[in-house]
Protein backbone atom coordinates (compact mmCIF):
# COMPACT_ATOMS: atom_id res chain seq x y z
CA UNK A 1 0.00 0.00 0.00
CA UNK A 2 1.28 3.72 -0.69
CA UNK A 3 0.81 6.57 1.70
CA UNK A 4 1.40 9.82 1.31
CA UNK A 5 5.19 11.38 1.65
CA UNK A 6 6.22 13.75 4.02
CA UNK A 7 9.08 16.31 3.23
CA UNK A 8 12.77 15.09 4.25
CA UNK A 9 12.80 18.02 6.97
CA UNK A 10 9.61 16.16 8.82
CA UNK A 11 11.72 12.92 8.81
CA UNK A 12 14.68 14.37 10.12
CA UNK A 13 12.86 16.59 12.90
CA UNK A 14 11.28 13.10 13.79
CA UNK A 15 14.09 11.00 13.74
CA UNK A 16 15.67 13.56 16.55
CA UNK A 17 12.88 13.50 18.44
CA UNK A 18 13.24 9.49 18.30
CA UNK A 19 16.42 9.26 19.00
CA UNK A 20 15.63 11.25 22.70
CA UNK A 21 12.15 10.54 23.46
CA UNK A 22 10.76 7.42 21.46
CA UNK A 23 11.10 3.75 21.80
CA UNK A 24 10.11 0.55 19.95
CA UNK A 25 8.77 -2.35 22.14
CA UNK A 26 8.30 -5.77 21.06
CA UNK A 27 4.60 -7.15 21.34
CA UNK A 28 5.16 -10.55 19.78
CA UNK A 29 4.90 -10.89 17.20
CA UNK A 30 4.38 -7.06 16.62
CA UNK A 31 5.98 -4.13 17.62
CA UNK A 32 5.34 -1.01 18.86
CA UNK A 33 6.51 2.68 17.78
CA UNK A 34 5.98 5.49 20.83
CA UNK A 35 7.09 8.35 21.38
CA UNK A 36 6.42 10.78 24.56
CA UNK A 37 6.51 14.54 25.81
CA UNK A 38 5.18 16.44 28.85
CA UNK A 39 3.62 19.08 29.65
CA UNK A 40 0.81 21.13 27.28
CA UNK A 41 3.56 21.83 24.52
CA UNK A 42 4.18 17.79 24.58
CA UNK A 43 -0.29 17.07 24.41
CA UNK A 44 0.04 19.68 21.34
CA UNK A 45 3.14 18.28 19.50
CA UNK A 46 2.24 14.35 19.61
CA UNK A 47 -1.69 15.59 18.83
CA UNK A 48 0.13 16.86 15.82
CA UNK A 49 1.90 14.15 15.24
CA UNK A 50 -1.13 11.91 15.29
CA UNK A 51 -2.83 13.86 12.65
CA UNK A 52 0.19 14.08 10.30
CA UNK A 53 0.00 9.97 10.47
CA UNK A 54 -3.31 9.59 10.27
CA UNK A 55 -4.87 12.84 8.05
CA UNK A 56 -1.91 13.31 6.01
CA UNK A 57 -0.15 10.37 5.37
CA UNK A 58 -3.34 8.00 5.50
CA UNK A 59 -1.24 5.76 7.84
CA UNK A 60 -3.96 2.13 8.96
CA UNK A 61 -4.33 1.34 11.91
CA UNK A 62 -4.69 2.67 15.98
CA UNK A 63 -2.30 5.83 16.37
CA UNK A 64 -3.43 7.65 19.44
CA UNK A 65 -1.94 10.08 22.03
CA UNK A 66 -2.36 8.66 25.93
CA UNK A 67 -1.64 10.87 28.94
CA UNK A 68 0.16 9.42 31.72
CA UNK A 69 0.09 10.99 35.04
CA UNK A 70 2.64 10.96 37.65
CA UNK A 71 1.48 9.45 41.25
CA UNK A 72 2.97 8.00 44.33
CA UNK A 73 2.65 4.58 43.08
CA UNK A 74 4.02 4.92 39.41
CA UNK A 75 7.50 7.24 40.62
CA UNK A 76 7.75 4.84 43.35
CA UNK A 77 11.20 3.96 41.90
CA UNK A 78 12.42 7.17 40.99
CA UNK A 79 15.65 7.96 42.80
CA UNK A 80 14.66 11.79 42.88
CA UNK A 81 11.08 12.43 42.63
CA UNK A 82 10.10 15.86 41.12
CA UNK A 83 8.37 18.82 42.67
CA UNK A 84 5.76 19.24 40.34
CA UNK A 85 5.67 16.29 38.10
CA UNK A 86 3.73 16.93 34.78
CA UNK A 87 1.61 14.99 33.04
CA UNK A 88 2.95 12.87 30.08
CA UNK A 89 1.47 12.33 26.75
CA UNK A 90 2.77 9.26 24.76
CA UNK A 91 2.07 9.07 20.84
CA UNK A 92 1.62 5.27 19.54
CA UNK A 93 1.57 3.39 16.65
CA UNK A 94 0.84 -0.32 16.62
CA UNK A 95 -0.28 -1.36 13.32
CA UNK A 96 2.80 -3.25 11.79
CA UNK A 97 2.55 -1.48 7.93
CA UNK A 98 2.52 2.19 9.97
CA UNK A 99 5.62 1.26 12.43
CA UNK A 100 7.33 0.14 9.28
CA UNK A 101 6.45 2.90 7.41
CA UNK A 102 7.76 5.60 9.91
CA UNK A 103 10.60 3.91 10.49
CA UNK A 104 12.41 3.21 7.35
CA UNK A 105 11.41 6.99 6.40
CA UNK A 106 13.21 8.07 9.68
CA UNK A 107 16.00 5.07 9.59
CA UNK A 108 18.33 7.84 7.29
CA UNK A 109 18.45 10.09 9.96
CA UNK A 110 18.59 8.42 13.28
CA UNK A 111 22.00 8.41 15.23
CA UNK A 112 21.07 6.79 18.75
CA UNK A 113 18.68 4.22 17.52
CA UNK A 114 19.54 3.38 14.22
CA UNK A 115 20.51 -0.25 15.38
CA UNK A 116 17.53 -0.96 17.05
CA UNK A 117 15.64 0.53 14.15
CA UNK A 118 17.65 -1.35 11.77
CA UNK A 119 16.97 -4.55 13.66
CA UNK A 120 12.90 -4.27 13.59
CA UNK A 121 13.34 -3.65 9.91
CA UNK A 122 15.58 -6.84 9.28
CA UNK A 123 12.86 -8.54 10.75
CA UNK A 124 9.88 -6.83 9.30
CA UNK A 125 11.76 -7.73 5.67
CA UNK A 126 12.12 -11.88 7.06
CA UNK A 127 9.25 -12.61 8.72
CA UNK A 128 6.68 -11.10 6.44
CA UNK A 129 2.85 -10.53 7.60
CA UNK A 130 1.27 -13.04 9.18
CA UNK A 131 3.88 -15.28 8.99
CA UNK A 132 5.85 -14.90 12.13
CA UNK A 133 8.07 -17.48 13.99
CA UNK A 134 4.88 -18.14 16.05
CA UNK A 135 3.32 -19.27 13.13
CA UNK A 136 5.88 -21.48 10.97
CA UNK A 137 6.37 -22.96 15.14
CA UNK A 138 3.14 -23.90 15.71
CA UNK A 139 2.52 -25.58 12.44
CA UNK A 140 4.91 -28.38 13.65
CA UNK A 141 5.85 -30.40 16.91
CA UNK A 142 8.92 -30.42 18.60
CA UNK A 143 10.25 -33.46 16.95
CA UNK A 144 9.24 -31.97 13.55
CA UNK A 145 5.60 -33.87 13.06
CA UNK A 146 3.19 -31.65 11.19
CA UNK A 147 0.11 -30.83 13.38
CA UNK A 148 -2.85 -31.63 11.15
CA UNK A 149 -6.00 -33.26 11.48
CA UNK A 150 -4.84 -37.03 11.78
CA UNK A 151 -2.06 -35.94 13.95
CA UNK A 152 -2.98 -33.79 16.63
CA UNK A 153 -5.07 -34.74 19.58
CA UNK A 154 -6.35 -32.56 22.56
CA UNK A 155 -6.63 -32.67 26.28
CA UNK A 156 -9.66 -32.15 28.28
CA UNK A 157 -7.90 -29.02 30.03
CA UNK A 158 -7.73 -25.16 28.90
CA UNK A 159 -4.89 -22.74 28.75
CA UNK A 160 -5.05 -19.43 30.26
CA UNK A 161 -6.08 -18.26 26.74
CA UNK A 162 -8.78 -20.87 26.87
CA UNK A 163 -7.53 -22.70 24.27
CA UNK A 164 -7.47 -26.39 24.74
CA UNK A 165 -4.06 -27.97 25.14
CA UNK A 166 -2.61 -30.41 21.94
CA UNK A 167 0.11 -33.14 20.93
CA UNK A 168 1.23 -34.64 18.52
CA UNK A 169 -0.70 -37.88 18.13
CA UNK A 170 2.61 -39.24 16.12
CA UNK A 171 5.03 -38.30 19.32
CA UNK A 172 2.81 -39.73 21.93
CA UNK A 173 2.49 -43.22 20.42
CA UNK A 174 6.65 -43.09 19.95
CA UNK A 175 6.70 -42.70 23.71
CA UNK A 176 4.18 -45.31 24.97
CA UNK A 177 5.90 -47.99 22.42
CA UNK A 178 9.58 -46.63 24.02
CA UNK A 179 7.80 -47.22 27.48
CA UNK A 180 6.08 -50.75 26.21
CA UNK A 181 9.56 -51.68 25.10
CA UNK A 182 11.49 -50.50 28.55
CA UNK A 183 9.26 -53.10 30.84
Amino acid sequence: MTYTELPQTFWAYLAGFFDGEGNICCTSPSFRLQLAQSGWRGKVLMEEFRRIFKEECKLPGKIRVTPWIPNAKNMKSWPKKPKNPQTSYRLTVTHRDSVRFILSRMFPFLKIKKVETQDVLRYFRLFPKNQGWNKTRDAVCGKGHPFNQSNTGYINKLRKDGQQYRYCVQCSRERARSTRAGL
